[in-house]
């Protein structure tokens, strides 16, 4: 079933787009089968909560297309706190057998407006029901763009930015399919917040597990994202390709990439941390990151160029985090973090400054059974940098309480052209510069 609007309401000049500027566009539910397709095309639209709402789900299936390409979404201030492109509720979004759905070539853009509450803006938001990609099928995000300008947000609240938001949702990538997210475009400049800004291409809270199986691909490829003139008076600024908060697990022959990425940000002010981070599997305890059975996580061919940052507590970059939870690489695959380059320059940061390739704190790492950790050919070169209390530099650091990192049978962990490079640089007590820092735990090494 398909709800569309009177053709005149896609004026955001006339009265009838006004009615719906605080409504659904269009509402889907059953079965895409048998090669069926649908296409959403062009446009200018203004909204306030979801543009396509699927509320008891959609399955995709049987070579079928379900596609939305090509449109302008102005999100305006909602009286809710989500603006989403596409949200599902009530039942699962499921893509099997061949099936499509393509989110490209879109534009959603925030401007002029002034925020006094939380804002999410998201172009997939999966509320509470599992994602699902299976039988050579595909969900694909390329060339689209978001966008921010001339934003000022008066409460403490948060406002975030995401690609695809999963609240309380498992994903499930397998038999062959693709989750890609490629050629997409971030631009927010003149913005003034009180509470903290977010940017995330994938993030999950309260969901379930991640599982991305038998020679599927999970892809966060060519990203560009320019990021001016902030100030955040009363929080921070944080930016994650990939954040999940559930056990992860990629096996048989899969992938997991997160590449070509260039990052500028200039001109900013922050009260609490300014936080750049790739891949951030932040779990519990009894939750796992796991790469097995012949598969690979890359995070490979990253810039991120800062300048005039000010920052009232902690400037963390990282390409891998592993906080509170364990990650192992085991039965023949390879996590690889290569070729890439961190530029901070101007930087005055009153606490610390984390600057780790690899970041694992509180549980360990294990590699084993024929399987390798890779770190090769990072270049950080900091010029005109003031931090008040410490700068760590460190390829792979590790604060490990409990139990040790290991490399075992077989296993092998190689820290290969780390180049760093320093100009003027001022700390208050602690400068560290290691290729490997082991804090409180020592790390194990035995059987080949």
């Amino acid at each position: 079933m398909i709800r569309r609007p009177p053709r005149s309401t896609l004026s955001s000049s006339s009265a009838a787009s006004d009615v719906y500027k605080r409504q659904t566009y269009i509402k889907m539910t059953g079965v895409l089968a048998l090669g069926s397709n649908i296409t959403i095309s062009g446009g200018t639209y203004d909204y306030t909560t979801q543009f396509i709402h699927l509320p008891f789900g959609l399955t995709v299936q049987d070579g079928s297309t379900l596609a939305m390409e090509g449109g302008t979404y102005r999100a305006h201030y909602p009286t809710g706190k989500y603006t989403s492109l596409v949200q599902c509720s009530g039942f699962s979004l499921t893509l099997s057998n061949h099936g499509t759905l393509s989110i490209s070539h879109n534009i959603l853009k925030v401007s002029d407006v002034t925020v006094s509450s939380d804002w999410w803006l998201q172009m997939l938001y999966m509320d509470n029901v599992p994602l699902t990609v299976s039988d050579s099928s595909n969900l694909t995000f390329s060339y689209n763009t978001i966008s921010a300008s001339n934003v000022v947000t008066t409460s403490s609240k948060v406002w975030y930015w995401f690609t695809v938001y999963l609240y309380g949702s498992a994903m499930t990538i397998t038999d062959n399919s693709t989750l890609s997210i490629s050629h997409s475009k971030v631009t927010a400049s003149d913005v003034t917040a009180v509470g903290s800004l977010n940017w995330f291409t994938i993030y999950a809270t309260k969901s379930g597990d991640l599982a991305v199986s038998y020679s599927s691909r999970l892809l966060i490829d060519y990203r560009d994202t320019t990021i001016s003139n902030i100030v955040v008076s009363g929080g921070g600024m944080y930016q994650y390709d990939f954040h999940y908060n559930s056990p992860i697990t990629i096996s048989t022959n899969s992938m997991v990439s997160m590449s070509n990425a260039v990052m500028s940000v200039s001109n900013v002010k922050t009260f609490w941390d300014f936080s750049i981070n790739a891949f951030f599997p932040y779990q519990s305890p009894t939750s796992f990151t796991t790469i097995q059975a012949n598969s690979d996580v890359a995070i490979s061919d990253n810039v991120v160029i800062v300048s005039s940052i000010t920052c009232g507590n902690v400037f963390w970059w990282s390409s891998l985090v592993a906080l509170t939870s364990p990650l192992t690489v085991t039965t023949s695959s390879r996590l690889t973090i290569s070729n890439n380059r961190m530029e901070p320059t101007d930087i005055d940061v009153k606490r610390y400054a984390w600057w780790f390739v690899v970041h694992c704190e509180t549980y360990h790492i294990a590699i084993f059974q024929n399987s390798t950790m890779a770190i090769d050919d990072i270049r950080l070169s900091a010029s005109n940098v003031k931090v008040g209390v410490g700068m760590y530099w460190v390829a792979l650091f590790s604060d490990v309480s409990s139990t040790s990192n290991t490399v075992k049978t077989f296993g092998t962990l190689s820290i290969t052209n780390y180049h760093v490079s320093a100009n003027n640089i001022v700390v208050g007590t602690e400068l560290v510069w290691y290729g490997l820092y082991l804090k409180r735990t020592p790390m194990a090494i035995s059987s080949s």
